[in-house]
């Protein structure tokens, strides 16, 4: 659209600032894109921090690119080797970097901002533009504001914050649901194996579960063996998942991220709630084989021959 829609756009009442932009996928070589894509956004350099919401730069000093310049998110960067001071090419014109955003995992770090004359220019888009966010006045309801412009401004469609969170949520539905099948799924198969694992243990060791109980061993003491036992054999299930995981990540993820892909990452708080989860399942796995074990009578077990 011609950037005279932003003059029209900024007549509406309610209407605080208004950014244009112009967003150009950063390759066309695939059709199908597995995570967030890769883009070159141009943009009045004076509103970068405004789209950027504050995010600290990796490197560098400054965030607003002058012609020639080019900020790049920390996905790109890593993934074409690139840092500040190096250049990179744009349909044939050479971009110097002079800062590279902290990683976000968000849109912010697959993306490319240049001037957005810069990008009009690369992209022989004189005077056009494909976006324009509008930031409302205080107090202004936002809904209303959407309607008031798309009935304002010809030829555009206002997107407000209420819809876009609802095709996210949308897109995300599925792999979420996938996800949370797979947890499941790993979370029953890892119980049933401990399960299993704890009531062989005690299958075995009748005679010493006699011998204990014949010495004074009590019946809570037997059970707090058992199940500490099996808090033990789920955290060495947990340790070796974070090892292979980490394996995985290093190793899967980084073919992922030269498609634009950024699915995998590691995170304390991850490995935190799954530590938690591996405590959780360790336990209520053990308490059914601690039980057997402590209801062992010492009589009956040292009359067992081997």
């Amino acid at each position: 659209m011609s950037e005279e829609k932003l003059k029209k756009i900024m007549q509406v009442p309610g209407i605080k600032t208004a950014v244009p932009m112009l967003i150009n996928r950063l390759s066309t070589d695939r059709m199908i894109i597995v995570g967030l894509p890769q883009v070159v956004l141009g943009i009045p350099p004076d509103k970068v921090d405004f789209i950027a919401s504050g995010a600290p730069l990796f490197s560098g000093k400054r965030k607003e690119p002058a012609p020639g310049e080019a900020l790049v998110g920390f996905d790109i960067s890593s993934e074409m080797g690139k840092k500040t001071g190096d250049t990179i090419v744009l349909e044939d014109k050479p971009f110097v970097i002079v800062g590279v955003f902290q990683k976000t995992t968000g849109l912010l770090d697959g993306q490319i901002i240049i001037p957005l004359k810069s990008a009009q220019v690369v992209y022989d888009r004189e005077g056009l533009i494909t976006n324009i966010i509008v930031e409302p006045e205080e107090g202004v309801k936002v809904d209303k504001l959407a309607s008031d412009i798309e009935k304002e401004v010809d030829g555009i469609r206002v997107i407000p914050p209420s819809v876009f969170q609802k095709k996210i949520r949308a897109s995300l539905a599925l792999w979420d649901g996938l996800s949370m099948g797979a947890a499941l799924t790993a979370c029953f198969a890892g119980a049933l194996c401990v399960v299993i694992i704890m009531l062989v243990s005690v299958s075995e060791r009748v005679i010493e579960i006699g011998i204990k109980k014949a010495i004074g061993a009590t019946t809570e003491r037997i059970m707090l063996e058992f199940i500490t036992e099996s808090v033990l054999l789920a955290c060495l299930g947990w340790a070796s998942g974070v090892f292979f995981t980490v394996v995985f990540i290093n190793l899967i993820g980084k073919l992922l991220l030269s498609s634009g892909a950024n699915l995998f990452e590691l995170t304390t708080r991850l490995l935190v709630l799954s530590l938690a989860g591996a405590l959780l399942v360790g336990t209520a796995s053990g308490f059914y084989p601690a039980f057997r074990a402590s209801t062992v009578s010492p009589v009956e077990a040292l009359k067992i021959r081997y």
